[in-house]
């Protein structure tokens, strides 16, 4: 990139590295991903704990404490954390497939054609006109990685709500409040894709 901003044709050695534009955004969008990813190996290895922990109780128990743990009152109590763990570790899978999505839609690279400024030439104090070449975006913008974070807060949120509730009816009632504030998020993600991708399309339309 020349000092003025403006990418040359010796920026890369194939086509300039206008790519990296967004870098910093996408950066963070991908690292947002990595948390939810980090969260959801957790919830799994605490789901196996629980279920081990919970396996282990049953089998020290007793014929009494058996036939005991066979009501409804007992049954719920008995099982623990590890359906808790288990429904926890469903939503971050869940979420986590969603927002992989919406980053990979924002940083795939988009080649169109953009103004680049030659090198001088030795012997010319005037440096030549500006050509058009292939240079490379992506969908990625301030927005859009602040929404990702968004998500994953939102995520969060559903997480915490999996493990204290324990009865199926209210986490299906988490399950619905937080469903319909986070899929608008990762909508707009992908509006905001296409959005930007459009005005690469008219950046190159202007360069012709």
């Amino acid at each position: 990139m020349s000092d003025t901003g403006d990418y040359t044709t010796q920026d890369s050695f194939f086509v300039p590295n206008r790519y990296y534009e967004n870098y910093e955004y996408v950066k963070s969008q991908w690292i947002a991903v990595t948390s939810l990813l980090f969260l959801w190996a957790l919830a799994l290895i605490a789901r196996q704990v629980a279920t081990y922990l919970t396996e282990r109780s049953q089998a020290e128990a007793t014929e009494t404490e058996r036939q005991a743990l066979l009501t409804p009152e007992t049954r719920a109590r008995a099982s623990g954390w590890a359906p808790r763990f288990d429904r926890a570790a469903d939503a971050l899978r869940n979420c986590l497939m969603m927002l992989v999505a919406a980053t990979i839609l924002s940083s795939i690279p988009y080649p169109y054609m953009c103004k680049m400024q030659q090198p001088l030439r030795p012997g010319l104090p005037i440096r030549p006109e500006p050509i058009c070449g292939t240079c490379l975006s992506n969908g990625s913008t301030l927005a859009s990685s602040i929404l990702s974070w968004v998500f994953v807060a939102m995520t969060l949120l559903a997480t915490i709500l999996e493990l204290a509730v324990s009865d199926m009816t209210s986490a299906a009632m988490a399950r619905t409040f937080t469903g319909l504030v986070s899929f608008p998020l990762i909508l707009t993600i992908f509006i905001l894709a296409f959005k930007q991708w459009g005005k690469i399309h008219d950046q190159e339309q202007r360069c012709d």
